[in-house]
């Protein structure tokens, strides 16, 4: 696996744990959490699974349906924590704020999808 790839699981997984705290701050329902856990996983296993042909193999048809699973959950609560990391900026620059972190976001999951996207189509 690529150097660039190991580091952008990194970045990842520390939006994740951001994200996952975010969740357990602002008490959203167990349920919520669980499925932004569930599909960081399927993200990243998908994602490993470019390079490492055996995970996304031995998901065998699971691994389409995980894949529209989290590209659905992804689509559907996009933006939902940007309410929190706004919070602690001046209104002034908020909505500066507001596009560069959208544009982060739907980049970082567009980077993993593209590449977890290709992984699924090899398998099939």
């Amino acid at each position: 696996m690529p150097i660039l790839a190991m580091i952008y699981i990194l970045v990842v997984c520390f939006a994740v744990a951001d994200t996952l705290s975010g969740n357990l701050a602002d008490r959203r329902p167990v349920w919520y959490t669980s499925f932004d856990l569930a599909s960081a996983v399927v993200l990243l296993l998908l994602f490993a699974g470019y390079w490492v042909k055996g995970i996304v193999e031995s998901m065998g048809l699971l691994a389409p349906c995980l894949f529209v699973f989290s590209v659905t959950w992804e689509i559907c609560t996009a933006g939902h924590g940007l309410e929190r990391s706004l919070r602690r900026v001046s209104s002034n620059v908020r909505s500066l704020v507001r596009k560069v972190l959208i544009g982060l976001e739907v980049t970082t999951a567009f980077i993993g999808y593209w590449f977890g996207g290709i992984a699924v189509l090899r398998t099939l």
